[in-house]
């Protein structure tokens, strides 16, 4: 595993309310996120693997509320 030296006290924050807030929210999602308000790319391996540290991680398959994505 690599070190997530990028992942500051105020970003786990983010990454936590915001799935707290919304847990229909991806790691994806919370990446834009984060790039958006702290100018910070970080991977969504990374940040799921620390909701999986928080025990936030999705459960395995298709979330209900998230519209499948047609590609053409």
């Amino acid at each position: 595993h690599g070190t997530s030296y990028k992942i500051t006290p105020p970003i786990k924050k983010y990454i936590m309310e915001s799935k707290i807030k919304n847990n229909k929210k991806s790691g994806a999602d919370i990446a834009n996120g984060i790039k958006n308000k702290f100018g910070v790319g970080i991977s969504r391996s990374q940040i799921n693997r620390k909701l999986k540290e928080l025990g936030l991680n999705d459960n395995v398959g298709r979330k209900s509320g998230k519209p499948i994505k047609k590609t053409r």
